[in-house]
């Protein structure tokens, strides 16, 4: 007697896009935290000085959120930055109960190393496409990027499907008031 095998259902092309960009944003991911952990960082040490350079000293009021850490973690995370020499602290010019994080020109440089490593993997995996490629990929990776509308992890906004009350991974609620 015969057995009947199922056939795989068939991937949209959405469903595989949506596969291959997964895979993307992991394999990104890990070369971010592979550089970060070769220059004695951690991920969320790393997120915390990629915001820092690029905006500009912060007070860390909704960091906990951004970086997905509850906010004694995150001051712990901003602390050893500090102590690292990577950051340092100072008072609001508008606001003296506020107080600023900026990255140091030595976090800047470090900051700038991890960058350099992810980009330049990046780099090697571009090789070899034709120029209509990376075009075709320029483009698609901006519209995806705008349509997103994210530059870090606490950017993204919900899913219309799933609603606001869907957080990414649960967390127990903070007691700390800048949470």
């Amino acid at each position: 007697m015969s057995v009947a095998r199922s056939l795989p259902a068939p991937v949209s092309p959405e469903d595989r896009s949506i596969d291959a960009l997964m895979r993307l944003a992991r394999g990104t991911l890990r070369v971010l935290r592979r550089e970060a952990a070769g220059s004695g960082l951690s991920m969320p040490q790393a997120m915390i000085l990629s915001w820092l350079a690029r905006e500009g000293p912060r007070p860390t009021t909704g960091w906990s959120d951004r970086i997905g850490t509850s906010a004694s973690a995150t001051s712990e995370l901003v602390d050893g930055l500090e102590g690292m020499g990577l950051l340092e602290r100072r008072g609001h010019p508008a606001d003296r109960r506020q107080i600023l994080i900026e990255i140091t020109p030595e976090g800047r440089r470090l900051f700038g190393r991890i960058r350099s490593g992810q980009r330049d993997h990046l780099r090697r995996a571009l090789e070899g496409l034709s120029a209509s490629e990376l075009e075709r990929t320029i483009r698609t990776l901006e519209m995806l990027t705008e349509r997103l509308g994210s530059d870090g992890p606490g950017d993204v906004p919900p899913s219309p499907v799933a609603g606001p009350a869907s957080p990414r991974r649960a967390r127990p609620p903070s007691r700390s008031p800048d949470a």
